[in-house]
């Protein structure tokens, strides 16, 4: 079984000082305890069903055909935890906490050390790179080693670092990337562009007289990029003029009209009905750009946007009919937006979605010849706070604080 779960930390997880230090200072009741568990036995079984299913888990000696890498940008451990309860908590009528994502249950996990050469916490940019191309970077950097000079475009020739899809390309695999951000952001870009600053996407976001592609130009005219057979997410307003496509662009060009006149048996999409109608045995190159800027939330996603999901299925239905195998990257990006907006209930359904999204991927693929990874680039300081009571909805009130009394949220 080749699957693998690594969860990476890089923000400092900030202690729940200032609330209840007392776990029994917010109850004079002990809340009730889940059929079974006060029995010694239940937990003794559990943990040897645990050991069993992992020594039981087959091993695969053979190199791998196919390769899929999920990121869950900055999906840190404590944002796993809460969406392991949010999920649960959602889906059956158990307290949350005995829950599992899919990939939490993969027979192999570690933890991943992240930094960058210049900063303690890295960004996606710099993190993806590391990532994708096997060397860290400065932060902001996309594609190009430490000895490159950030927003200097001049730097780039011959610091240049290549990413597994270029080497799988290579080798006449399939590749493909799936994202619910832009997909000319960070993480995405890591596997094309070669720029000195992640903030180039477009034209109009460049330097002024500069010889540099834009990331967008350089996924549509450059290797790797140009040959990616699946290219799924946001960001349609970065390939279209802003004069004559309704874009942000001021150059003039239609990329998605240059992507098109660039293929063969290749298919434009701009929806989810559009997606799903596709004929997957027919298509060879894909171009599904679903929203002019970053994808919508989960939550907050119409039927007119395909999920996730709907995106890495038919990304797999297209790339497994290759017989020389595929490599696909999928990013759950919106989980990182959450944090930042500091609106946990987006970040934890964002990670549920890649939790399904996970799911979905192991139901198409045999794992005796694919490689499954999830990971995350870089974690968030978020917190669960105090001594919530065993089934408290992980969005709700986890207690009174000794401070002043009033509620806190977990």
């Amino acid at each position: 079984m080749r699957i693998i779960g690594a969860v990476c930390i890089a923000a400092c997880i900030c202690a729940a000082a200032g609330f209840a230090a007392n776990p029994t200072a917010t109850s004079s009741e002990s809340p009730p305890i889940p059929d079974g568990e006060d029995d010694p036995e239940f937990w003794r079984q559990t943990g040897q069903d645990s050991i069993s299913r992992l020594l039981s888990s087959p091993v695969v000696d053979a190199p791998a055909k196919n390769v899929i890498v999920f990121v869950g940008d900055g999906m840190g451990i404590s944002t796993v935890t809460a969406s392991r309860i949010y999920r649960a908590q959602r889906d059956s009528e158990q307290p949350g906490e005995e829950g599992s994502l899919s990939f939490e249950r993969f027979p192999y996990t570690a933890l991943v050390k992240t930094y960058a050469v210049d900063r303690q916490v890295t960004d996606s940019a710099a993190s993806a790179t590391a990532l994708f191309c096997g060397a860290k970077t400065k932060m902001a950097m996309l594609g190009l080693s430490a000895r490159a000079n950030v927003s200097e475009c001049d730097s780039a020739a011959g610091n240049e670092l290549h990413s597994f899809i270029k080497k799988a390309q290579d080798r006449g695999m399939a590749t493909g990337l799936v994202t619910t951000t832009r997909v000319t952001h960070a993480t995405p870009a890591a596997l094309y562009a070669h720029v000195a600053h992640r903030d180039w996407e477009m034209d109009s976001k460049m330097p002024k007289r500069t010889r540099c592609k834009d990331i967008a130009r350089q996924l549509v005219e450059d290797e790797p990029g140009k040959n990616l057979n699946v290219i799924l997410g946001g960001g349609l307003a970065y390939f279209k003029d802003k004069q004559r496509g309704g874009g942000k662009r001021s150059d003039g060009l239609d990329l998605v009209d240059q992507w098109k006149k660039d293929k063969k048996n290749r298919k434009f999409v701009g929806s989810r009905e559009e997606l799903l109608a596709i004929d997957t045995n027919k298509t060879e190159y894909l171009l599904g750009l679903f929203s002019g800027d970053h994808m919508s939330y989960e939550l907050y996603r119409q039927e007119k946007q395909p999920s996730l999901v709907d995106m890495v299925v038919t990304a797999i239905e297209i790339l497994r009919r290759r017989g020389d195998g595929f490599a696909l990257m999928v990013e759950g990006g919106r989980i990182d937006h959450g944090h930042h907006e500091n609106r946990a209930a987006l970040a934890l359904r964002e990670t549920a979605e890649l939790s399904d999204a996970v799911a979905a991927a192991l139901e198409l693929v045999d794992l005796q010849d694919t490689l499954v990874l999830v990971t995350a680039d870089h974690s968030h300081s978020f917190t669960l706070n105090g001594y919530p009571a065993r089934g408290n909805p992980i969005l709700g009130v986890a207690g009174l604080s000794e401070k002043d009394g009033l509620p806190y949220t977990t």
